[in-house]
């Protein structure tokens, strides 16, 4: 199964984009907010409908909680989650939780496309 998209969250966005580029000689593309969930993100395309997303906070209100994607949870930029799109979301769920995965959960974003994927 492919991964649709792979995240990696850091302090500062414009330092993760910079950390990003020089690890791969490829330059992100600013993305957007994350509205009420206090990021923003960048894109690189990584070929057949995949994606490396660059997250980091926003100047927004802060959320309630944890910020989106792991931001708060970083010390430094680091890979923190991924999502794929299975054919069987409830078989996925339950092998995935079975192998020690804390969690797993569904996620669908409209922005005038509408985006699903399964991250864990």
């Amino acid at each position: 199964m492919p991964v649709d998209l792979l995240v990696y969250a850091t302090l500062d966005l414009q330092r993760g984009m910079w950390e990003i580029q020089r690890l791969t000689g490829v330059a992100p593309t600013l993305g957007g907010q994350h509205p009420g969930r206090g990021t923003r993100n960048a894109l690189i395309a990584l070929g057949d409908g995949s994606y490396l997303e660059i997250v980091g906070p926003d100047d927004q209100l802060r959320p309630a909680g944890a910020r989106w994607l792991g931001v708060d949870a970083v010390a430094t930029s680091r890979l923190t989650t991924w999502a794929v799109e299975p054919d069987d979301v409830t078989g996925l769920r339950r092998r995935a939780l079975e192998r020690g995965f804390p969690s797993v959960r569904c996620v669908r974003r409209g922005d005038g496309v509408r985006l699903s994927w399964q991250p864990s």
